[in-house]
């Protein structure tokens, strides 16, 4: 009887798969970790931050933490996100700083 009330109300099996398709959601959503401020957000993006965090350190650090630098946790996954956070980092920095590493651990 119980499993005739949930089928009348349309739930659906536990173990059935859910479709959600995305368009411009895709990209639109990882841009506002670099560009907060297209959604009215007034904070500073994922690169700056890095960027703001060294400059706070002694000048003499700067070179080896652009060097080290480590991405982790979900959004680290999102195709792309690397090479990003690479070329926004080379902009902001100072050409003196020419090694700049951005390591993806395998997991």
């Amino acid at each position: 009887m119980l499993e005739a009330l949930k089928r009348k109300r349309g739930a659906t099996a536990p173990d059935s798969e859910q479709t959600l398709r995305l368009s411009s959601e895709r990209y639109s959503v990882p841009e506002l970790l670099f560009t907060p401020s297209d959604a009215g957000i007034n904070q500073a993006g994922v690169s700056a931050c890095i960027v703001d965090s060294v400059t706070a350190t002694h000048p003499d650090m700067h070179a080896a933490l652009y060097a080290n630098i480590l991405l982790i946790g979900g959004s680290a996954r999102i195709p792309g996100y690397r090479d990003r956070v690479v070329a926004d980092i080379r902009s902001l920095i100072p050409m003196e700083y020419t090694d700049v590493s951005v390591t993806l651990p395998a997991e």
